[in-house]
């Protein structure tokens, strides 16, 4: 067994994709800017509640925020079609239906 700085082999390691950025649909917002932050819903859990027994903050990742306009998880029409493309006919699906209306 050959490892290198004493770490486990992995036993079935994922086979590693190339894809080309260039071959992927850029995600655009409703105002036209492709520029995102991640948007979280931060939530204080008290000292009873915390694993750690100190006050602390927890954040759960709500989806994207478009840097230029504000909004979250609006998209164009292209990037729309895109979830529905490929399979995502789920709740985020009838989510970005609804932001049409």
């Amino acid at each position: 067994m050959n490892n290198k700085g004493n770490r486990p082999t992995p036993i079935n390691p994922q086979p590693q994709i190339k894809i080309a950025l260039e071959s992927l649909h850029k995600v655009s917002c409703k105002c036209g800017s492709s520029r995102f932050v991640e948007a979280f819903d931060v939530r204080v859990a008290n000292r009873f509640q915390s694993p750690t027994g100190q006050p602390m903050l927890v954040k759960t990742p709500i989806g994207f925020m478009c840097v230029d306009c504000g909004e979250a998880n609006e998209y164009d029409e292209e990037t729309k079609k895109q979830f529905t493309l490929f399979g995502n006919t789920g709740e985020k699906a009838d989510e970005l239906d609804k932001s049409t209306e």
